[in-house]
């Protein structure tokens, strides 16, 4: 019995520059952050040394600045042990506080990484279940569309 899943490959240059892959994040309320939980899929045996969550403010839909890190950095080791994998991650913060009126970017980063399309590190879709459904047409042919799976710890302000 296998288990499906689907993502957003990364390549070695989505981690240099300006982020491509980001989940856009719009709070209903003002929050304070203490961690994130994401799902990560390694297929074949990519070359990565560790990764991390950043947090980027927006600039006209995409990632601006760079405003939080993730005050733990997960090794390789600590993601997977075998040659393909998902794994659910966890990344904790120092208590950023976030406001209900303004877009945040999530950006999965790696470092020491290597991938192209065959061996590579991807980012889960929330497909077909995701955690935040606001605005989502459920089908395949909105694959694409769906938010990355991530889930946040935190309380209200």
């Amino acid at each position: 019995m296998g288990w499906r899943v689907w993502g957003e490959q990364l390549t070695t240059a989505d981690f240099s520059g300006t982020p491509r892959v980001y989940q856009a994040v719009k709070f209903n309320s003002d929050i304070i952050l203490r961690a994130c939980r994401t799902w990560i899929i390694f297929y074949n045996d990519p070359a990565i040394t560790s990764v991390q969550m950043r947090i980027y403010s927006n600039n006209g839909g995409v990632p601006g600045k760079l405003i939080h890190t993730s005050t733990n950095t997960l090794t390789k080791a600590e993601c997977i042990t075998l040659q393909n994998g998902v794994k659910e991650v966890y990344f904790d913060f120092n208590f950023p506080v976030f406001k209900a009126e303004d877009t945040y970017h999530f950006v999965l980063w790696g470092n020491g990484y290597t991938g192209d399309s065959t061996s590579h590190v991807a980012w889960m879709r929330g497909f077909p279940d995701p955690v935040h459904t606001a605005g989502i047409s459920a089908g395949y042919q909105y694959l694409l569309r769906y938010p990355f799976q991530i889930y946040f710890i935190g309380s209200e302000l």
